[in-house]
């Protein structure tokens, strides 16, 4: 039972790893959108 917990313990943190670094790549890939969508504002501003 214990060495089945350590397991599951280790299998919980490898989730929790995973989860951190998607949501990580969320925020990377959010602020590329906003700074893209705020570029292509700012060109319409200018050729509009």
């Amino acid at each position: 039972m214990k060495k089945n917990f350590l397991k599951n313990k280790k299998t919980y943190v490898k989730v929790a790893k995973l989860k951190n670094n998607s949501l990580e790549n969320g925020i990377v890939i959010f602020i590329a959108v906003l700074l893209l969508t705020n570029l292509l504002i700012s060109l319409k501003i200018l050729f509009g």
